[in-house]
């Protein structure tokens, strides 16, 4: 019917680690992954979120291709125009925030430079969708993080400190990664993200995106 031809899209605009790295942070995030999300055919992965938003409700493919691709064309105008290089991130560092009665445990970089860098992208992917999609930029604080779980108040310590010590045993090739892309991801109702696209910092632009464009964001699809 009607309603099943809309397209009914989300975008989502982030940094992703290289594929070789997915499977450590996939484990760290696996045991507390909403079952809701896993019956909608969700997976979890690795990711630091700049922007997510909804693409508008229409029966007319061509015209959220046209929506997808000024976001994509903004972005990588707004890249060039302040001259966003590439970057370092190390991830090794577990903190948590509050979130309603849970909290949400993470891993971050610590650094003021690498938090800037990535709140300037942040503040670019923001404009582009609001401007381009007609949604609102959201006010919030932005967090650098790459989310592992969220728990229960009672069980926060506890998770916080196990993640630590794992986190810790981790060498540095695996929580350490250069930013070369931002990347585009699109889904529909069900099914995990795929990588629509990836637009390259300053000075990345003969490089390979780090992860495949036009891959599922599943770990399988990742080390296939």
């Amino acid at each position: 019917d009607d309603a099943d031809a809309r397209q009914r899209l989300e975008i989502m605009i982030c940094l992703l680690p290289p594929a070789g790295q997915w499977r450590q942070w996939v484990e760290l995030k696996d045991p507390f992954f909403k079952p809701s999300l896993r019956a909608k055919g969700r997976e979890p992965f690795p990711h630091i979120t700049l922007v997510q938003d909804k693409i508008a409700e229409t029966a007319d493919k061509e015209a959220v291709t046209a929506s997808l691709a000024s976001v994509i064309d903004d972005i990588r105008e707004q890249v060039k125009n302040k001259e966003a290089g590439k970057f370092e991130l190390d991830l090794s560092s577990v903190r948590s925030f509050d979130f309603g009665k849970k909290s949400v445990v993470y891993v971050t970089d610590i650094s003021g430079e690498a938090h800037d860098k990535v709140a300037d992208l942040s503040a670019i992917a923001a404009t582009s969708v609001a401007s381009r999609l007609g949604t609102k930029s959201g006010d919030e604080e932005f967090t650098l993080h790459i989310g592992l779980g969220t728990v229960p108040r009672n069980r926060l310590m506890e998770v916080k400190a196990e993640y630590a010590k794992k986190v810790e045993k981790m060498t540095t090739t695996a929580t350490i990664f250069e930013c070369e892309h931002i990347f585009i991801l699109i889904r529909g109702p069900r099914g995990p993200w795929t990588v629509a696209d990836a637009v390259p910092l300053s000075g990345c632009e003969e490089d390979d995106p780090s992860v495949r464009i036009g891959s599922l964001t599943s770990l399988s699809a990742q080390e296939e």
